[in-house]
């Protein structure tokens, strides 16, 4: 058993009182004693959790989306769910990612971006009734609830009028299913392939560039500080985005191209990132992080709107100038 945060089934005071991981994961071992399954056990309720574990079997369906994630199925009594995966001997990307090169590293990105595509592409046709499919999104609507869950918070009123202005002048964008939580802990390398993992966000959030800034951004912050603790707050992604460094060139590049590769110009690919900043800052605010955790991301933003407010734009830190 590993990492319990609490038994299920739940009592009664403890649903009233739920929160989202309240469950338990296994490894199950084979008759040899050899590492075979790994298990997410949640309580039966858990509906996020059962939307998860169809995800994952359906995508496991899927020919474009079977080489990107480990095989699943799922069971339940009514009292316990058991989301079961095969198990991979392979490493997590956050491991590797103080030893890379640079241009290791950028290959890495491209790779596991490749894999992210193949999943979303296969996504609409394998996840029929289970996603919100639609032709566009409207980034400036898509984005005003969490520049309103930013303002609650105190981003002065500048900062949130500059990037008002950049969701509005990205327009409709086409929509595209994303991972919602593509960072390095949630990507393996196994075999010469990256499989990626924890799909309860999958289909959540359809604005294109979500995943990439994501992976560029948390891996960018990851090789800047590779000796700090997992738990410490991560350096602001924006300097490094501007300096004149290796990686800042890797990142700028590879948001550039992927931008270039969804046929994004450049207004829209600012403000697809812009969605991205503000999206993620404002879920960590409304479903309650520790001030620890939804602080950065909160500064992140803030930094951001200064270099808009400064040069009036920022193409020149996606790949665009």
């Amino acid at each position: 058993m590993m990492n319990s945060v609490g038994p299920v089934p739940l009592s009664d005071d403890a649903r009233a009182a739920w929160h989202g991981d309240r469950g338990f994961n296994l490894l199950l071992v084979d008759a040899a004693g050899r590492t075979a399954f790994f298990c997410k056990c949640r309580d039966a309720s858990d509906a996020a959790f059962a939307r998860e574990t169809e995800v994952l079997e359906r995508l496991g369906e899927a020919e474009g989306a079977r080489a990107a994630l480990p095989a699943a199925c799922g069971i339940s009594d009514g009292r316990i769910r058991i989301q079961m995966s095969a198990y991979v001997r392979g490493q997590v990307l956050r491991h590797l990612i103080p030893r890379m090169g640079t241009a290791e590293w950028e290959a890495a990105l491209t790779g596991v971006i490749g894999a992210a595509d193949a999943v979303s592409e296969a996504a609409p046709a394998a996840l029929v009734g289970r996603l919100d499919v639609r032709a566009t999104v409207d980034v400036a609507d898509a984005g005003a609830t969490a520049l309103a869950t930013l303002a609650g918070a105190g981003l002065d009123a500048d900062a949130l009028a500059v990037l008002r202005g950049v969701l509005a002048a990205a327009g409709e964008l086409a929509w595209r299913p994303q991972h919602g939580d593509l960072w390095s802990s949630n990507v393996l390398r196994d075999d010469g392939r990256w499989l990626l993992l924890d799909f309860e966000q999958f289909g959540l959030v359809g604005t294109p560039l979500y995943d990439v800034a994501h992976l560029v951004r948390t891996t960018a912050q990851a090789r800047a500080t590779p000796s700090q603790a997992w738990d410490a707050p991560p350096p602001l992604w924006t300097p490094l985005l501007r300096g004149g460094s290796p990686d800042a060139a890797v990142c700028r590049r590879v948001l550039g191209t992927a931008a270039r590769h969804r046929g994004l110009g450049a207004a829209a690919a600012l403000g697809a990132v812009v969605y991205y900043l503000t999206d993620y800052a404002a879920r960590l605010l409304a479903n309650g992080a520790p001030p620890a955790l939804a602080a950065p991301p909160t500064r992140e933003v803030a930094a951001f709107a200064d270099v808009l407010r400064e040069r009036g734009t920022a193409d020149h830190l996606l790949g665009f100038a």
